[in-house]
Formats: C-alpha cells, sequence, structure tokens
C-alpha cells in the first residue's frame, strides 16, 4: 500500500490481485502499442521523481538543489510522454474509460479521516488539478511490482545465457 498527496488531497493505492495487475498491464500495453517499451522507462521515472521528492519533504527537509530540480522535471516529461502516449492511441470513450478505471483503483481521504474509493467525477469534476498524476501514481503502484520483476528476471536470463556461453567457449 501507498499513499501520496496530490493537489491536497491524500490518495492511497493497495496491490491489486496478480490477476488484475496483469490485466491492468495487458490493457496499457494493447494501448501503447508499438511503444510499450516505454512504460518501464515511466515507471523507473516514477519511481526516480518519488525518490527525490522524499529527500525534500518534512520540516528539516534541504531546499532542493538544481541537479535535482532538473532530474525532477526530466523524469515528470518522461512521465507525461508515456501517458499522452496512451492517451493518444484511445478513442474519446476509451480514454475516458480508462482514466475513471485508474482513479477507481485509488482511494481517497475523505474529510472523516476514513478512505474512500476514488471516483474520477467526484474527485476531478470541479478541479482537474492532480487527474493525471492520480493515474501515474496508480500505474506506478499497480504495475512496478511486475515490470521490475519482469525487467529483473530478463536481466537475470541473459546473464545466465552470457555465463553459459563463456563455459562453453562460445
Amino acid at each position: 500500500m501507498a499513499e501520496k498527496k496530490i493537489a491536497g488531497r491524500l490518495f492511497r493505492v493497495q496491490q491489486p490481485l496478480a490477476r488484475e495487475a496483469l490485466a491492468l498491464q495487458f490493457r496499457v500495453m494493447n494501448l501503447l502499442g508499438g511503444s510499450a517499451a516505454e512504460l518501464p522507462k515511466a515507471i523507473e521515472a516514477m519511481q526516480s521523481a518519488s525518490a527525490i521528492q522524499s529527500r525534500y519533504q518534512g520540516q528539516n527537509a534541504p531546499s532542493i538543489t538544481d541537479e535535482d530540480m532538473a532530474k525532477l522535471s526530466a523524469a515528470n516529461s518522461q512521465i507525461i510522454g508515456v501517458v499522452m502516449g496512451i492517451l493518444g492511441n484511445m478513442k474519446p470513450d476509451a480514454g475516458v474509460s480508462f482514466l475513471a478505471d485508474m482513479v477507481a483503483m485509488a482511494e481517497v481521504k475523505a474529510a472523516n479521516g476514513s478512505y474512500e474509493q476514488a471516483d474520477i467525477d467526484t474527485e476531478f469534476s470541479t478541479d482537474p488539478t492532480g487527474l493525471y498524476e492520480v493515474v501515474g501514481f496508480v500505474l506506478k503502484e499497480v504495475l512496478g511490482p511486475f515490470i521490475s520483476g519482469l525487467m529483473g528476471s530478463m536481466s537475470a536470463k541473459k546473464g545466465a545465457a552470457a555465463l553459459a556461453r563463456g563455459k562453453s567457449g562460445a
């Protein structure tokens, strides 16, 4: 489970069941079409941005450095590019449905302190600020572990294959 303050509201995402997360992963890959390879880069950029932001939060946090500000800006640009790539491949109704489904995977902290399932119309009709950030947050939290695992297993296989080639004298 992860929480993030977005546009003045606290959102929370809980890891869904594997089938639901995998269904989302395939949905996103289908939407991305030929640019599916960009998704791991976007997740990595989100993780980088999150790490940078966490260093500068809190009462005694230092001011952000120009170098980290540039890294944060680059990461955010990459994330926006991938999200716009996803949305650019969609018909309007499919795009709205996708965004609504992503928002619904999050919960938002209500005034009474409890968490409620987020709803695109409730959360963003009067103030759309943060909509795409919430979508990015959901994608990172839900798909991040699966993509990291996939990338790790692919790296391990490449390393094992290279090691096997080396031992065989090839």
